[in-house]
């Protein structure tokens, strides 16, 4: 405060004394990737191209420069959905074949969240859930199914 007081344009000072000061601004930079509805959110494919490059820890922006921006024609969202789905299948993420561009843009609900659970699925499904607990829990429940299908058929038995 005590050094630049009054004055108007820095940028112009400091270019008499040799200093280029320059931003470039770009489409993605101005996007919020705040998601409220999937169905409405994804339709453009910017805001799953985002959650694509941190689930497969890429660099910012590396998929989102791809992208056409704004999506604001039907093409261009097919386009940036397409370029998505491309990136997913090619980490081998088990996308289901019945899942098309077309749906995410139009906003088919089902296959929005048909798309989402194959991405959760195949990148933190492993950290979500622990193996062996995994393995005990699907005993007990076969454990407790076989013992509930000898009482059933005691009781026929029984009756019959």
């Amino acid at each position: 405060r005590d050094f630049l007081s009054s004055e108007g344009d820095i940028i112009k000072h400091l270019s008499r004394i040799g200093v280029k000061v320059g931003y470039k601004q770009l489409p993605v930079d101005e996007i919020d990737f705040t998601i409220d509805n999937f169905a409405v959110d994804l339709r453009d494919g910017i805001r799953l191209a985002r959650m694509t490059e941190i689930l497969k820890e890429e660099e910012p922006k590396s998929l989102l420069l791809k992208l056409r921006l704004p999506a604001i024609s039907r093409l261009q969202k097919l386009h940036n959905v397409g370029a998505v789905l491309d990136s997913l299948r090619a980490t081998e993420t088990p996308i289901p074949h019945d899942i098309g561009a077309h749906h995410i843009v139009d906003g088919h609900r089902e296959m929005v969240l048909k798309l989402m659970w194959a991405v959760v699925c195949h990148f933190k499904l492993g950290t979500l859930l622990n193996a062996d607990d995994l393995e005990t829990e699907i005993q007990s429940v076969l454990r407790a199914n076989k013992s509930r299908k000898n009482f059933i058929r005691g009781c026929d038995e029984f009756n019959g």
